[in-house]
């Protein structure tokens, strides 16, 4: 498993270092197979015990408070970045209104965050299937995002060379049963 720089995915496939990739990934458009495994939305996480934050959040307390950012390692958000993620998504709504949160931590992967958000009153906008495909530790806590982020689609994408590799159609057919499962579960 690679955690790269979103804007590495192609290159990686291309180059055959990946197999393949997957998660929320416009950029991958051309020159590439795709399958889509779900849709999803995000919610903001939260400690159960946050003591400014009660079961709904406004938008002036979003920006107010800090948040835990996934940004993987290499990457950096920047108005000109074709690779939309949770992250360009939710500055772009931001910015916007003329607004922009607080980040003061940044993590390369979903896994840590519910563990910082638990033991902090740091918030963290996150997928909400990232919450049914981990074992999420007590004291936590999911509220609605006061501002409307549009579902997306999380979909697996693979380079044409492999397209009728046996092995790697394997590795994709277990991935979307995967998936399947998952989305029966919640």
């Amino acid at each position: 498993m690679l955690a790269l720089p979103r804007e590495q995915y192609s290159a990686a496939l291309e180059s055959g270092e990946a197999d393949l990739a997957i998660g929320f990934l416009p950029g991958l458009k051309e020159r590439f197979y795709q399958q889509r495994l779900m849709d999803d939305s995000y919610v903001c996480l939260a400690s159960s015990d946050h003591p400014r934050i009660g079961e709904l959040i406004t938008l002036q307390q979003f920006c107010q408070e800090s948040h835990v950012l996934v940004e993987p390692a290499g990457s950096r958000l920047t108005r000109t970045m074709t690779q939309s993620s949770t992250t360009t998504l939710i500055e772009r709504y931001l910015a916007e209104q003329g607004l922009q949160r607080r980040i003061a931590l940044r993590v390369p992967h979903f896994v840590v965050v519910p563990v910082i958000v638990q033991s902090s009153d740091l918030l963290a906008t996150v997928p909400s299937y990232l919450l049914a495909s981990i074992i999420t530790p007590h004291n936590l806590k999911t509220v609605p995002l006061p501002f409307n982020v549009p579902r997306f689609d999380i979909k697996q994408f693979w380079h044409e060379r492999n397209h009728h590799d046996a092995a790697n159609q394997w590795l994709r057919q277990t991935v979307a049963a995967l998936f399947m499962r998952t989305n029966t579960l919640r």
